[in-house]
């Protein structure tokens, strides 16, 4: 785990931000959460096969993923601020463009984690929800975070 988190910020460093120590170390805060987020949650997919284990694991990973999330915010907002040098750069540059599609896209990722967080985990926790259900929501869930890891890829080359 340690090599990978060490290959995520490598890579996350020195094709993202290099506008000094602090936007450095956010980008990797950032990136760091993100993989644990979405890779928990795609590892959760990919092993989870009963409606017990759902109802086991989710209030787990909910937890986590809330301060994933937090850190990711955070991080990104940081990072996002030490990218571009004035607001207009927002809509005059490629970056600033992607970089409020990514803004965007996270927005509506947002809505459908906070919207898993207070329906489907109280009802995976109350075995109310199958398996086949907790495995759609939670695509749903990681079919966003491929857009924006797309946009954050989109947004490493464009710097």
């Amino acid at each position: 785990m340690t090599a990978a988190a060490a290959g995520v910020a490598a890579r996350t460093v020195t094709g993202h931000v290099s506008g000094g120590v602090v936007a450095g170390v956010a980008v990797v805060g950032h990136a760091l959460a993100a993989a644990v987020w979405c890779g928990t949650l795609a590892a959760l997919v990919l092993t989870v096969s009963s409606r017990g284990q759902w109802a086991r694991l989710l209030p787990v990973f909910s937890r986590w993923a809330l301060w994933c999330v937090v850190a990711v915010l955070v991080a990104g907002s940081v990072a996002a601020v030490a990218s571009i040098e004035s607001p207009a750069q927002l809509y005059t540059t490629g970056h600033g463009r992607i970089l409020l599609a990514k803004v965007a896209v996270t927005g509506a990722l947002l809505g459908v984690a906070w919207r898993n967080r207070t329906r489907w985990l109280e009802a995976a926790q109350r075995h109310r929800v199958g398996a086949g259900e907790s495995v759609r929501r939670a695509v749903v869930e990681l079919s966003l975070m491929a857009m924006v890891l797309t946009l954050a890829a989109a947004l490493s080359v464009t710097g």
